[in-house]
């Protein structure tokens, strides 16, 4: 229920200061316009997975971010079958991301399937710049190896042999 405020004191549903010295009062907080208002941000903050709570100043924000990542195909939350680490790079079906934040199997994960992260590497593979880089799904490592490993995006970074890591700029699903 979003409305302009409509109280005694407001001006075509706009606020109004007011000036004590001239006499002249300003808009009325009315309790019908604050609950709304309240009620507007509490359920954003809920729809998007957060509980409201007066110590933390930042959940509007946090919600609004969660939204645009969630509404621009940035992330996918899925139930884990299995343990996940923040950070870890997954493979699941034709999707490629990397794990949001540390969960137990059975859990709701989120995977960040956009973005560009630093991810373990074949030691042996050269990676030059902006070369296209695969996922080696049995050993959790970026390759150079098509084959059958899945496409996951382009190296941010030339990673030499011998360098355990590389900057990937994922391309999002689907991985093949």
């Amino acid at each position: 229920m979003v409305f302009r405020i409509d109280s005694p004191g407001s001006q075509g549903g706009a606020w109004v200061g007011g000036s004590p010295f001239a006499g002249e009062p300003g808009t009325v907080i009315s309790p019908d316009w604050m609950n709304a208002f309240q009620e507007e941000l509490v359920t954003l903050v809920e729809t998007e997975g957060l509980s409201p709570t007066k110590l933390d100043s930042t959940q509007v924000r946090q919600a609004v971010l969660r939204l645009v990542a969630r509404v621009a195909g940035v992330e996918l939350s899925f139930t884990a079958g299995a343990n996940l680490t923040a950070g870890q790079g997954l493979l699941s079906g034709d999707v490629f991301g990397v794990v949001k934040a540390t969960v137990l199997s059975g859990a709701t994960a989120t995977l960040q399937v956009l973005g560009s992260f630093l991810l373990p590497k074949v030691s042996g593979d050269n990676v030059t710049l902006h070369q296209r880089v695969y996922w080696n799904a049995g050993t959790g490592e970026v390759t150079t190896t098509a084959g059958a490993n899945r496409s996951i995006g382009v190296a941010v970074a030339a990673a030499g042999v011998g360098v355990t890591s590389v900057t990937v700029l994922l391309s999002g699903p689907p991985n093949l």
